[in-house]
């Protein structure tokens, strides 16, 4: 399967620019994310990418970061094998530090 990926730069960067950012993509389609220095990496199926939908997405975040962005083609990637190498990656690596978002139900 095709994927885009989509590299934002966050300026300054935050961790929590970048989760925010993440959870949001998240709801257009975006499946796999990976973090870099000063940047998030997204990635979601080409068939699924919609410009419109990503410029909006990151032009209506009310961060003090400026958010851009650049895109690239990778085809016939399976983006589970990436995200666990990228996982691996980011869990030997002390400047990429793993973050995990957890919540509770209510009540």
């Amino acid at each position: 399967m095709d994927y885009t990926e989509v590299k934002i730069s966050i300026t300054p960067f935050s961790q929590q620019a970048a989760d925010i950012t993440a959870a949001l993509l998240a709801e257009i389609g975006f499946d796999s994310f990976a973090e870099g220095e000063n940047e998030l990496n997204a990635y979601i199926p080409t068939q699924h990418f919609d410009r419109q939908k990503l410029e909006h997405t990151l032009n209506t975040t009310a961060f003090s970061s400026t958010l851009s962005y650049s895109l690239s083609a990778i085809e016939d990637q399976n983006m589970s094998q990436k995200s666990v190498s990228t996982r691996s990656k980011l869990l030997s690596s002390p400047k990429w530090p793993l973050v995990l978002v957890t919540t509770k139900p209510h009540g």
